[in-house]
């Protein structure tokens, strides 16, 4: 298993190399934020922990399902293998470990995930619950959370990766009522205005 909070240190994730969020959407932001992020899996569930070095921090989303897009906010949208590609999920947890998680049909044809697999979700962030008004210092916090993939089996055409398995995602971060908004992703997305749902541009994950 892997350790959930302050997990970036410990000695069962200091091996895994970090993804970087270097590319940007819509004009080049005043506050570009340094996001990096690592994965790891078991036969059970998919681990994550993000560390962003930060500025100009808040989290006014005060439950699971709200918008937490506004907030500090990291997210993993992704499509497991055996699922066809315009279909998708987006897991969103903002920096005080508040969450949306949708499945969607096709880009923007959203279906929340039920409420009994949202509480299987664990996570922990460095934060508070609330960060009102905004922490405009710099700041780095850390998102992590396991996510069982029992949750992913109540839609359909879902199987359990295993070494070898190739799913397509982006990681994106976003503050969109900061004062200082900004939408970072991890792989390139060709739009001229911030848009997460472009499942065209997702990148390769393999798993090893």
């Amino acid at each position: 298993t892997f350790p959930l909070f302050l997990a970036w240190h410990t000695k069962e994730w200091r091996s895994i190399p970090p993804l970087q969020l270097t590319h940007h959407m819509g004009k080049l932001p005043s506050h570009f934020p340094l996001v990096e992020v690592k994965l790891a899996y078991n036969s059970r569930a998919l681990f994550a922990v993000f560390r962003v070095q930060d500025q100009f921090v808040r989290a006014g989303t005060k439950s699971h399902q709200g918008p937490v897009y506004q907030d500090s906010c990291v997210e993993f949208f992704f499509t497991p293998e055996s699922i066809k590609q315009q279909r998708y999920y987006n897991l969103e947890v903002n920096c005080s470990g508040k969450m949306l998680f949708h499945y969607q049909s096709k880009p923007r044809k959203s279906n929340s995930v039920s409420e009994s697999s949202l509480n299987m979700i664990e996570i922990a962030s460095t934060l508070p619950a609330v960060m009102e008004p905004e922490y405009t210092a710099p700041l780095t916090w850390l998102i992590a959370w396991r996510m069982p993939f029992e949750v992913l089996l109540e839609y359909p055409d879902f199987n359990k990766p295993q070494k070898g398995t190739t799913w397509h995602s982006n990681f994106y971060k976003c503050a969109d009522k900061s004062s200082h908004p900004h939408w970072l992703t991890w792989t390139k997305v060709d739009s001229p205005k911030p848009d997460f749902h472009r499942p065209d541009c997702f990148g390769k994950l393999i798993f090893e």
